[in-house]
């Protein structure tokens, strides 16, 4: 009994086969040869090597993107995300200041920096005094937190991390 070597209908090897005297369709007994990162095509006369990048995830002209078939990697594949643009640092930096915010009113049980400041006219001495250096807190982190960013996205210095950001604002304690 012979072995035969199978492939699909786009060629590629599908895996080997009992031939009977009858060989089966889609089928050759020419042996393919396997090589590292490739997966052998039949053409209709030899095995070819088609590179085998199926199942690899990356990304093609920014947007993320996972290899479906055989063949070369797309025209604009990259393996690592694009950097951020502008817009997406700036967002990402905002949002870090606002979560700094809404962290330090929580540590006093609100639900954020907005709701503790919503108490600056408070009946209660205790939440006002909270409230007001909410509001001057907030004011304060927002003014040095949009300094940093306006040197940045200038040019004037380079954008910082998250961490980096968060160091350079005041230092934030609640009122005794």
């Amino acid at each position: 009994m012979a072995i035969a070597y199978q492939y699909t209908a786009e060629g590629y090897f599908a895996g080997p086969v009992e031939d009977y005297g009858l060989l089966p369709h889609n089928a050759t007994p020419v042996q393919p040869v396997f090589t590292e990162g490739h997966v052998p095509c039949w053409n209709g006369s030899a095995w070819e090597q088609a590179e085998d990048h199926k199942g690899k995830q990356g990304y093609v002209n920014g947007a993320p993107f996972t290899i479906a078939a055989y063949g070369s990697l797309p025209e604009g594949w990259r393996e690592t995300p694009p950097p951020p643009t502008e817009a997406e640092q700036r967002a990402t930096l905002i949002t870090a200041i606002q979560a700094h915010l809404d962290a330090f009113a929580r540590a006093r049980n609100y639900d954020s920096a907005m709701a503790c400041a919503s108490y600056a006219t408070s009946a209660n001495p205790t939440f006002a005094k909270e409230a007001q250096y909410m509001v001057a807190a907030r004011d304060a982190v927002w003014e040095a937190g949009f300094k940093v960013l306006d040197e940045a996205f200038s040019g004037k210095r380079p954008v910082p991390s998250v961490e980096e950001l968060l160091a350079e604002l005041p230092i934030l304690n609640w009122p005794a």
